[in-house]
Order: structure tokens, then sequence, then C-alpha cells
């Protein structure tokens, strides 16, 4: 929706019963509801709707900046959720998966000790401590 003039913090004011009530009608968890408020008081704060037809449409504006915010919200918390589970599935890996990769991470690390110098440094420095090329050089 397009934006124009912020909105004075008295209206704002003058409107908050009614924008509390809609996100609660919305919402069951009384802090999500305050969150959803909030949020919505800065965008208006930021900037308002634009003026149709010579009358602003206020209400209408901060009712769908209001289920905006909720939609993004949500989106946010149900990826969080899949990430966290993704984690969570790593985590249970397989003791013998988990063997495997502790006894390649020691292969790996004895032909490293190997290495002749200056590329053994070059290596641990890169792979172990995590410098960035140009700072090895």
């Amino acid at each position: 929706m397009p934006e124009g003039q912020p909105i004075p913090i008295e209206q704002l004011l003058a409107e908050s019963a009614w924008i509390r009530s809609l996100v609660r009608s919305m919402v069951q968890d009384p802090e999500l509801v305050d969150d959803v408020v909030q949020e919505t008081w800065l965008r208006a704060l930021r900037s308002g709707p634009r003026a149709q037809h010579g009358r602003p449409s206020r209400r209408r504006w901060l009712g769908t900046v209001a289920r905006r915010v909720l939609i993004r919200r949500r989106a946010s918390e149900a990826a969080r959720r899949r990430r966290e589970q993704e984690v969570a599935q790593d985590a249970s890996t397989d003791p013998a998966e988990l063997a495997e990769r502790v006894a390649l991470q020691r292969d790996v690390a004895h032909e490293v000790l190997q290495l002749e110098e200056p590329h053994r440094t070059a290596v641990i420095l890169r792979y172990q401590e995590g410098l960035p090329s140009k700072e090895i050089a």
C-alpha cells in the first residue's frame, strides 16, 4: 500500500483501543498482541497512509499494517522452527556416522601435519584458524 505522511502520535493514541482489539481478534497470545501493536505503531510513526479521494483511510491502513506485521512474524517463527528441527535432526546422527566423521578428521589432520612448511602453516591458518587467504599471504 502506498505510504504517505506519518500519523501523529495523538491520532495513533485515539486509535489505540481499536487497533489493540483488532490484533487481539487475530492473536491469542497477549505478548504477541503487544508486539504486533508496537510494530504497527512504529510503522505508522515512520510513514502513514496516503490520502485516497481526499480523505485519509487511517483505520484501513493500520489494519493492513497490523495484518502484514502478523503474517511476517508467523512466517519468521515458522522458518525458525524449521531451522531448529533441521539442527535437531543433524544432532541426532547415528553414532557410527559420528565415529566415521571423527576418524576422517583425524586422517585429514595427520595428512596436514605431514605437509612441508610453509604449506602446513598456510593450511592450518586457513582452515583451523579461519584466517582469510589475503591475511595469510
